[in-house]
C-alpha cells in the first residue's frame, strides 16, 4: 500500500497537473481514509524534496489556505499531524500552482522565521523593524528586505513596531489582504484554521486592502479591521488595545468565544491535540483570562466548570472531549 501512495504522491505533485486535479488531490489527501499510510508516504517524499521557499512560495500558501479554510467542513476530530503533512506538499505543489493561479511575485531567496513557542517571540528585521510572533506563527520576507521592498508574508500572528521609511512603504502579505504601513505599530491575525482576518492599529496609521476586492480603509489609532470568511462581511470597530495585545504578555485572553475556538487557541500553544464529536460542543460563547503560568488543565477544568458542557481524558498525550 505503501508504495502506490508514493506513486499517487510523485504523480500528483511534479508537472503537469491541472488545477482541478490538484484541488481533487487535496480533498483526498486530508480525508481520514488511509490516515496512517498516507503520514508515512508524506514524510518519504519531503525527505526527498529539494525545494526552496521564495516569496511565491508563501503568496501562493497563504492564498490557498485562505481559500480551502473557506470550503473546510467541521470535522469530529482535529487531525493535525496529517493536516501539518499537507502543507509541506502544498509547498512541493507551489511552482505548479503559480500556473493556474498567474501569480506575477518576485522569485527572490526568503528568510523564514517559525514560531512554534507557547510564548511570543521577537525578531529583528534588516530595517530595524521588530515583529513579535505568536505561537504557531510563518513569517517570511526576502533577503534583500529593505534594499527595494518591505514586504513580509505572515501565517499566523504578529505585532510590527514599524520604523519609517517614506520611500519605502512596510507591507505584510496574508491570503488576499495586504497592511500597508509607513510608521506604526500594529497586530495582524491570519491563522489559516481560523474563520477570520483582523488587524489592530495601536500607534500611527495603516492602510487594509483586499486584492481590487474592496475598497482601501484605513484606520485610526484603536481600531481594529475584522473580515469573517464565512460571511465575507467586514467591519471596523474600536477596541481595548490592552486586550488586543494581551497575547504579547503571554496572556490567553478570550471575548465572546465558542469552546471549538478556545480549543483552536490552546492547540497552538499547548503540545497537545483535542479530539471530539461535533455534536459534543455547542455554540455557546464564553469570556475567559488566564495569565502566563496558567497550566493547560487549570486551564480545561475552569472552562468544564463554568460551561458545565464538557468533560475530558487524556490517552496518549490526546485530550478526548465529552458530554458532561
Amino acid at each position: 500500500m505503501n508504495s502506490y501512495l508514493k506513486r499517487l504522491f510523485s504523480r500528483n505533485t511534479n508537472p503537469p497537473t491541472e488545477s482541478r486535479a490538484i484541488d481533487d488531490f487535496f480533498e483526498w489527501l486530508t480525508h481520514k481514509e488511509l490516515t496512517p499510510e498516507k503520514e508515512i508516504a508524506l514524510f518519504d517524499l519531503w525527505k526527498k524534496s529539494t525545494g526552496e521557499a521564495t516569496a511565491d512560495t508563501l503568496f501562493s500558501l497563504s492564498d490557498i489556505l485562505s481559500r480551502k479554510q473557506k470550503k473546510k467542513e467541521k470535522t469530529d476530530s482535529l487531525r493535525r499531524p496529517l493536516v501539518y503533512i499537507s502543507l509541506i506538499v502544498l509547498l512541493i505543489l507551489m511552482p505548479w500552482y503559480l500556473i493556474f493561479t498567474k501569480t506575477a511575485q518576485e522569485n527572490a531567496r526568503m528568510v523564514e522565521f517559525y514560531s512554534s513557542s507557547s510564548l511570543p517571540e521577537k525578531h529583528l528585521l534588516p530595517d530595524g523593524s521588530i515583529v513579535h510572533t505568536n505561537a504557531a506563527t510563518l513569517l517570511l520576507y526576502p533577503e534583500s528586505f529593505g534594499e527595494d521592498t518591505r514586504t513580509v508574508y505572515l501565517v499566523g500572528e504578529a505585532n510590527f513596531k514599524v520604523l519609517k521609511n517614506g520611500k519605502l512603504p512596510f507591507v505584510v502579505k496574508s491570503g488576499d489582504f495586504s497592511v500597508t504601513a509607513l510608521g506604526t505599530e500594529f497586530d495582524v491575525s491570519a491563522y489559516s484554521d481560523e474563520y477570520f482576518f483582523k488587524t489592530t492599529l495601536i500607534e500611527g496609521a495603516i492602510r487594509v486592502s483586499r486584492k481590487s476586492r474592496m475598497t482601501d480603509i484605513t484606520l485610526d489609532v484603536g481600531e481594529q479591521f475584522y473580515y469573517d470568511c464565512d460571511s465575507k462581511n467586514f467591519y471596523v470597530s474600536e477596541v481595548n488595545l490592552s486586550e488586543a495585545t494581551a497575547w504579547q504578555r503571554g496572556e490567553l485572553l478570550f471575548r465572546g468565544a465558542t469552546i471549538r475556538e478556545i480549543l483552536r487557541v490552546l492547540e497552538r500553544r499547548y503540545p497537545v491535540s483535542f479530539q471530539y464529536k461535533l455534536d459534543v460542543l455547542n455554540d455557546d460563547r464564553y469570556n475567559f483570562r488566564f495569565n502566563q503560568e496558567a497550566e493547560l488543565e487549570e486551564i480545561l477544568n475552569i472552562m468544564r466548570d463554568v460551561s458545565d458542557d464538557f468533560d475530558y481524558q487524556i490517552k496518549n498525550g490526546s485530550y478526548y472531549i465529552t458530554n458532561r
